[in-house]
């Protein structure tokens, strides 16, 4: 369990922790430097989380309701069902590696980093994936469905960046940021919604028509559409 009011850095053994817990006061950073293993990881308070690899083989509990972000990448990859759900932090980077078991999304989950699926069963449940933060991000989805997906970036000039197709069962709401499709395809099952300070980039077609709402009654020079 990581505290204080100074930013702490672990070097992990080879081994497997039973638990790691970032309890850090107010904005200080958790640093995780090079790779390690926990079956449980709860974040209950500080800020970044920062390094290269936290394989995560268990339960994500996040009852943290600030802060948001970091270099480090969540490596979710263990074999039974687990659950990613967040009172409010913002994970930093989530990849997803699971050989078996699936993992379900519960709630609003933020994400400041990349979403990057690699192998394993997501089910999306009614979820809602948050893109935030002062940078771009990338999405890489599996063949299952997600329910719904926000961008809500700082700015327009943030990016959240398809790198797969991407299937939806719910919305995409564009409040705030870029959203890149790309030469990939987005299958939503209702329209996209835009609200201030949104750009979308590529080509787009649904379904449902009209093929975009907007969250306020003018487009004014803070919305683009290319």
């Amino acid at each position: 369990k990581f505290v204080g009011w100074a930013d702490s850095i672990f070097t992990a053994s080879s081994s497997t922790y039973y638990t790691i817990e970032n309890a850090k006061s107010g904005s200080q950073v958790l640093t995780i430097s090079g790779q390690a293993t926990t079956t449980n990881l709860i974040v209950s308070s500080g800020d970044n989380m920062n390094g290269g690899t936290l394989n995560v083989l268990g339960s994500i509990t996040v009852t943290n309701t600030g802060g948001y972000g970091g270099t480090l990448t969540i490596n979710i990859n263990g074999t039974s069902t687990q659950t990613l759900s967040s009172a409010g932090w913002g994970f930093p980077n989530v990849a997803i590696n699971k050989p078996s078991g699936t993992l379900y999304l519960s709630g609003i989950i933020p994400v400041a980093g990349n979403w990057t699926w690699q192998s394993g069963t997501v089910d999306a449940q009614t979820s809602t994936l948050k893109f935030i933060g002062w940078n771009n991000s990338t999405i890489i989805a599996s063949s299952s469905n997600y329910y719904n997906i926000q961008v809500n970036k700082a700015s327009g000039d943030y990016q959240l960046i398809l790198g797969s197709n991407l299937r939806m069962t719910g919305s995409l709401t564009i409040t705030s940021g870029t959203f890149n499709e790309g030469s990939y395809t987005i299958y939503p099952s209702s329209p996209y919604s835009l609200g201030p300070s949104s750009v979308v980039n590529g080509s787009w077609t649904t379904s449902t028509q009209p093929l975009f709402s907007f969250i306020q009654t003018d487009l004014d020079a803070s919305n683009t559409v290319k």
